[in-house]
């Protein structure tokens, strides 16, 4: 299973496409705290990636 993180800031591109979930929220801590200054909680990323079954290509949200 494929994860996947898209930034919604305005004007970003940032995207963040792993096997793993944990990379993903790494990543995407990272981008949001050096690009756009913020800190975020684990959690509150989690929320944000979606996954998707690579075998249909098909992303869904977490929740």
């Amino acid at each position: 299973m494929a994860h996947q993180f898209e930034c919604e800031e305005s004007d970003c591109e940032f995207l963040v496409r792993s096997s793993s979930n944990e990379e993903v929220i790494q990543f995407a801590r990272a981008h949001l705290r050096d690009v756009h200054g913020g800190r975020v909680e684990s959690g509150d990323i989690d929320g944000e990636i979606e996954r998707s079954d690579t075998a249909n290509g098909q992303y869904r949200a977490n929740n």
